[in-house]
């Protein structure tokens, strides 16, 4: 096994707010469309110094607006036979606008890992190479390429391979790294974008992510749902398809006997309100890498999130009231049936129960009686006003966090862009 760490958009929309670029739409199309929206939603434009001494190219390199992460198991590329797996992927980075791709089972150290990467003249991404297991040929290390572009940024990456043969106590100890980091943080008061990919080996619901011809689809090792992932939600990730859509059926691995297809492969983004899944895809590059595993790409839209995209634009004073928009979420009431709302209730309810409100509700309570609430705030010692504050906030956050995936998961949800009027 190995680890390596390191507003919803609408679909169509039209807008007259002025700005001062044009992008060819040739060269970009969906650049192009999330400059506009971007300008639009929060009512600013480019400095005319800006547009001066800036052409498609230079806005492109400058914006950080979508960021396309790809996870593979790539089956080896620790031989010379096997070499060209790397370079491969590479170019297809390239032509396909990938920024980060995390592999698994390369079969390579680190040592082994960087002689490989000096021999490929690209000067266009970083490589790191993860750790590889002593006593395994085959069937370990993970690596992360970064584009240039992207490499400076603050974020974190896992990439997980979760070799069957020592499965749990791998994704027990990735658990435990996880959770200690975003609990560092939390207390740190930084707001940080997790992204934990790779093969886990495992579904995240048997019935979904595994077909097979056999009247035996679903076997001993996925009945249950996996303790893995719900401990990512319970922190407060996300998987990329079911961002997507909690229907839709892909799969990432086509098993040796022919007859089954699974979903092993996942991108699973941590919840920041910013920070939107808007595509999913799990493409089947065997001609590149000759491996059983699909690639797994998930876009996310970050022109909010990172602040660098407001560098060299201002506020939009020019913008009339009838020229301004905002964003508004929908509900289509024609199109939520029965079911819908009963998939919707089970949903809900498994949220609560995953994440243990009862639990979380019983410890404010006990809080709050142990204070004498009618006793004057400055009678109250300073660490239990504070814990009671903190115990608060958590729950709130957490009642939000839960109506939201509820509600992305199982309500059509048009999210459209309304004129102010």
């Amino acid at each position: 096994g190995g680890l390596l760490g390191s507003p919803n958009i609408p679909p169509h929309y039209t807008t007259n707010t002025p700005n001062n670029i044009q992008i060819d739409n040739a060269i970009n199309p969906q650049f192009n469309q999330d400059i506009e929206i971007f300008l639009a939603c929060n009512r600013i434009e480019f400095e005319l110094q800006a547009e001066l001494h800036t052409n498609a190219a230079e806005i492109s390199k400058n914006f950080f607006l979508s960021l396309n992460i790809v996870t593979h198991n790539i089956n080896g590329c620790g031989t010379e036979e096997t070499f060209y797996k790397l370079d491969s992927l590479l170019s297809y980075m390239k032509s396909n606008n990938i920024d980060i791709l995390t592999l698994t089972e390369t079969n390579l150290d680190p040592f082994k890992g960087e002689a490989l990467a000096r021999n490929i003249d690209d000067h266009n991404f970083h490589i790191i190479f993860g750790n590889k297991q002593a006593d395994k040929i085959k069937g370990s290390d993970t690596a992360i390429i970064i584009s240039q572009k992207w490499f400076h940024h603050l974020y974190e990456i896992w990439a997980v391979y979760a070799a069957p043969q020592n499965k749990q106590s791998i994704l027990s100890e990735v658990s435990t790294l996880i959770r200690n980091d975003i609990c560092n943080q939390k207390n740190l008061n930084q707001q940080i974008l997790h992204l934990v990919t790779g093969d886990f080996n495992e579904t995240l619901d048997p019935v979904m992510d595994r077909f097979s011809v056999s009247s035996h689809a679903n076997d001993s090792n996925n009945s249950n749902n996996s303790t893995f992932f719900s401990e990512l939600i319970r922190l407060r990730f996300s998987d990329s398809l079911q961002n997507i859509s909690s229907t839709d059926r892909q799969y990432t691995y086509r098993h040796t006997n022919k007859n089954t297809l699974s979903r092993i492969d996942y991108i699973w983004v941590s919840d920041i309100q910013d920070v939107i899944c808007r595509k999913y895809e799990s493409v089947d590059i065997t001609d590149i890498t000759h491996s059983d595993h699909n690639l797994v790409l998930t876009e996310l839209y970050l022109g909010d999130f990172l602040s660098i995209n407001r560098r060299r634009t201002h506020i939009n004073t020019h913008i009339q009231l009838e020229d301004q928009y905002y964003s508004q979420m929908i509900i289509e009431k024609d199109k939520i049936t029965n079911e819908i709302w009963i998939n919707f209730q089970h949903c809900t309810q498994s949220v609560f129960e995953t994440n243990n409100f009862e639990r979380i509700i019983d410890e404010a309570r006990s809080l709050f009686l142990a204070v004498d609430l009618r006793s004057q705030d400055n009678d109250i010692q300073p660490n239990v006003r504070e814990k009671l504050r903190s115990t608060i906030d958590n729950l709130w956050d957490d009642i939000q966090w839960a109506s939201k995936q509820t509600h992305q998961n199982f309500l059509n949800l048009l999210i459209v862009l309304i004129k102010s009027v």
